[in-house]
């Protein structure tokens, strides 16, 4: 049996409790770019109420919006991006849409999203899904934004159907 002070016996247990800790802030604090990157697909579209065709990246957005009748394809930007890394889109109506990965959380990525003077939002996508994450008034129709983000690399076989994974990621500071 261990004698001594109260303090004594405690020490030894509260150097194992920081060493363990700090361990799991170093990983907590890890790189993002040492992480794989999250793919994104950022689609522009131009709606209007007029008949004509729907691209088909926005076939979804047309079934939600059906006094859309036409949606054209104005730009499309794949991205690889890291946790705490900006991409950015210039629309044609001179205004931008800036768009950032937070971290995968369970089954969804947090995102963040801004338009200057528009929109400031952060919302959880899942895998491969398009959101619509703005619409802005254009000439004769409006011009409709959608993010597709692929965040395959932190999701488990079971989720991908097979495929390898990687463990899930941390969040990180925005460093913009």
């Amino acid at each position: 049996m261990y004698r001594g002070t109260f303090r004594q016996r405690l020490a030894p247990a509260v150097a194992i409790a920081i060493g363990l800790m700090s361990g799991a802030v170093a990983r907590a604090q890890a790189d993002p770019k040492d992480l794989p990157p999250v793919d994104c697909t950022v689609s522009v579209g131009f709606a209007r109420v007029e008949s004509g065709t729907v691209a088909a990246e926005f076939h979804g957005f047309q079934r939600q919006m059906p006094h859309f009748k036409s949606v054209e394809l104005l730009e499309k930007r794949s991205f690889s991006l890291h946790f705490g890394e900006w991409g950015h889109v210039n629309l044609p109506s001179s205004d931008s849409i800036d768009i950032l990965p937070v971290g995968v959380y369970g089954k969804r990525l947090h995102m963040q999203f801004k338009m200057p003077g528009v929109l400031d939002t952060s919302t959880r996508l899942m895998n491969r899904k398009g959101v619509i994450v703005g619409g802005r008034r254009h000439k004769d129709g409006y011009l409709v934004i959608q993010v597709e983000p692929d965040f395959s690399a932190y999701l488990s076989p079971d989720d991908l159907g097979g495929a390898p994974s990687v463990p899930h990621s941390h969040r990180v500071n925005d460093k913009r």
